[in-house]
């Protein structure tokens, strides 16, 4: 299984990315940035759900939007935080117009 997170560019500091990784320090972690969608990708295998979860839990305590996802790849993986990522966008978004 794979894992990723996207956090938003617009919405971190690099301090914030290394927080990330210091909370998933015991597995190896991929980094990319995507210029496009002005985001960081952290890509990990083989570890437990609950561990991710705990980390964005971490990060969201941290006021930062993080999507996740799993799948068995790194494209199924990615969109789903993708998907995930959105739906905490448009949720933000809604929250501002209130």
């Amino acid at each position: 299984m794979v894992c990723c997170l996207i956090l938003r560019d617009s919405h971190i500091e690099s301090t914030h990315v290394h927080i990330a990784e210091l909370f998933l320090s015991h597995v190896e972690v991929k980094k990319e940035h995507d210029n496009e969608t002005k985001t960081t990708i952290l890509y990990m295998s083989h570890i437990e759900k609950q561990t991710v979860w705990q980390a964005v839990l971490n990060l969201e305590m941290e006021n930062i939007m993080v999507g996740y996802g799993f799948g068995h790849s790194k494209d199924e993986a990615r969109k789903n935080a993708q998907q995930r990522l959105h739906m905490i966008v448009r949720e933000q978004n809604i929250i501002k117009k209130l």
